[in-house]
């Protein structure tokens, strides 16, 4: 399998950048992983159903894949309880 490329948007950074450094690790250690095989998330339903998140711990990594250019897209990171009402 090839591998896919890792796109950041601003929006997924801000809130990378504002997690302990511990944290920080996990999750890129799992983004690392979607790099190799970005199918290892979770499929979103409803109107979200071109999104996958992740989880660690507590956060999820809600990210999208672009399968002909072989790229996973990281759109946001946050707190389990209120990622999904940020997203849109």
């Amino acid at each position: 399998m090839d591998s896919y490329k890792i796109k950041w948007d601003a929006k997924a950074l801000k809130e990378l950048d504002k997690l302990p450094e511990k944290r920080v690790i996990q999750i890129l250690q799992k983004i690392t992983a979607l790099s190799k095989n970005p199918y290892i998330g979770k499929a979103l339903k409803g109107a979200f159903q071109n999104y996958y998140r992740l989880r660690v711990g507590d956060f999820r990594i809600i990210y999208s894949i672009k399968k002909k250019i072989l790229v996973v897209v990281i759109l946001q990171i946050g707190n389990r309880t209120d990622i999904y009402k940020k997203l849109k």
